[in-house]
């Protein structure tokens, strides 16, 4: 779980990176600003004139304006609070190792808490984003949910089921097999 954990916040931290040489969804925001034609209807009926259902994803396709861009940015931009703490625990925890940090007294458990609904909303703000983008340029979206507890507690209730109706149809079997013999 600690290693899904670290994974999940290293790749946030790449996605949601600054830098100017890293490519990020801040660099994403100005390639759609420069390249907004290969958003626009024109562009998307071009590319989905071959799919069998052109007329429903002609008649609900949107495009992408600038004000979209700028909401996207404000969007992620009210959470930099968060961002900016996932940031600080990669640099000094995660990808690196901050000596100065380690030799201070600073207990990072208590320092780099999350609460994991702050993370959720960055997570789900990403996929937001991304899935509007991704929408306008093919009709395309990705799912936002995530294989948790209830869903391996469905899946184990299930077996166990089967389980036990195989067992009844066993003993009906065996049942069977006394009364004619």
């Amino acid at each position: 779980m600690v290693a899904h954990y670290d994974d999940a916040l290293l790749t946030l931290s790449r996605i949601l990176d600054r830098h100017e040489d890293s490519l990020s969804i801040w660099k994403f925001f100005n390639f759609v600003e420069q390249n907004r034609r290969i958003f626009s209807n024109q562009a998307f009926r071009q590319r989905m004139k071959e799919n069998p259902n052109y007329a429903s994803l002609i008649k609900y396709h949107t495009s992408i304006t600038l004000k979209e861009v700028d909401e996207d940015r404000q969007k992620l931009g009210s959470l930099e609070d968060t961002i900016s703490r996932i940031r600080e625990l990669r640099d000094k925890v995660l990808a690196h190792t901050d000596r100065t940090f380690y030799l201070s007294s600073k207990i990072t458990a208590k320092k780099y808490t999350f609460k994991r609904k702050k993370l959720y909303e960055v997570i789900a703000t990403l996929i937001e984003i991304l899935n509007r983008y991704s929408g306008a340029y093919n009709a395309s979206s990705y799912s936002a949910r995530f294989l948790g507890e209830d869903d391996v507690q469905y899946v184990m209730d299930f077996i166990r089921s089967h389980i036990q109706e195989r067992k009844k149809q066993l003993e009906a079997l065996k049942k069977q097999a006394r009364d004619r013999g």
